[in-house]
């Protein structure tokens, strides 16, 4: 089974705007709105023996709930060379969480958090770099954050679909 954690982010019609615009210019799939979420941790393939670990692991996180703002747009792996589009999100607390989070599950493989919303990602790769000005500082909402999830996710040829397992509530 894949897993991984993350925050459900429900998308405000600025999001849906900017997809729109790049989905028009440039051969782009669109993150699903129901499927927009802030990757705390891809944790990949697991038994499924793995899960009750992971859980216990993740029950083990103690946070209090915090705001984000999502500001910002940028790509990956850089803006000329484009290929996921994504929006930035400005929090210190999702930042210690997210560390901490990618820390604990470290063994299953040791990329860094990085915090950003996936809103597209392009089919070809492609200089974005003129189009995404109108984006850089612009601000997306506001969220308050109080628990986050582990997901399953299975790949269609439809798109992903995300089964949230369980949610990790903070403690205030």
């Amino acid at each position: 089974m894949r897993l991984f954690t993350g925050i459900k982010i429900n998308a405000g019609d600025e999001i849906i705007e900017m997809q729109r615009y790049f989905k028009n210019r440039y051969r782009m799939k669109a993150v699903e709105v129901e499927n927009m979420h802030i990757t705390l941790k891809f944790i990949g393939e697991v038994d499924d023996r793995e899960v009750e670990k992971i859980d216990s692991i993740l029950s083990g996180i103690y946070f209090n709930g915090f705001n984000i703002k999502l500001r910002g747009a940028g790509a990956f792996p850089d803006e000329r060379r484009a290929r996921v589009i994504w929006i930035g999100i400005i929090s210190d607390d999702l930042l210690k969480l997210g560390r901490e989070v990618s820390e604990k599950l470290s063994m299953y493989n040791d990329e860094k958090f990085s915090p950003h919303l996936t809103i597209g990602r392009l089919k070809d790769i492609t200089n974005i770099s003129e189009d995404l000005k109108k984006y850089r500082e612009r601000d997306f909402g506001e969220f308050y954050v109080d628990h986050f999830s582990l997901y399953k996710s299975t790949l269609t040829p439809n798109g992903p679909v995300y089964d949230e397992i369980k949610k990790y509530f903070s403690r205030d």
